[in-house]
């Protein structure tokens, strides 16, 4: 495939991430958060009980920056410490009750939105999108 392709797909990925990062800060301006606050407490919420180390590899900063991250997200009331049961010494990291809620009701605006795009594509474009961006990560990640 030539450069000049190459090229073409690429940016039109990064225009793409751009709107989805620009219409992401809108709707998380009002809750004050970062894009990489939610990521923190969207991993938090598919893996907890979580250590501030696993949260750090999955995000992919150092221990210390997750510290300071989860320090902010605790203080707004978006996550809780909790010591371990079995060993004090280990702190484990919790959504909050009420950042449950707020957490889905975020990437439930988020997906709305993306839906009104997709939803320019029929079906068989939609699939065929899938596919195609499944296959580009996958080839991605093999590459790691």
């Amino acid at each position: 495939m030539p450069s000049t392709l190459h090229n073409t797909i690429l940016a039109r990925m990064y225009a793409i991430h751009q709107v989805v990062r620009r219409r992401s800060n809108d709707i998380l301006g009002i809750e004050h958060l970062t894009l990489h606050q939610v990521h923190a407490l969207m991993f938090v919420k598919s893996h907890q009980p979580v250590r501030i180390s696993d949260l750090a590899h999955d995000l992919g900063i150092s221990p210390a920056s997750a510290s300071v991250l989860v320090d902010r997200l605790v203080e707004s009331g978006w996550i809780d410490r909790r010591e371990g049961s079995e060993d004090r010494r280990v702190t484990f990291l919790h959504l909050t009750p009420s950042s449950t809620e707020r957490l889905e009701a975020i990437l439930a605006q988020r997906s709305r939105d993306l839906g009104v795009a997709l939803d320019t594509l029929d079906e068989h474009d939609q699939k065929q999108l899938d596919d195609l961006l499944s296959r580009l990560l996958e080839a991605l990640e093999r590459e790691d």
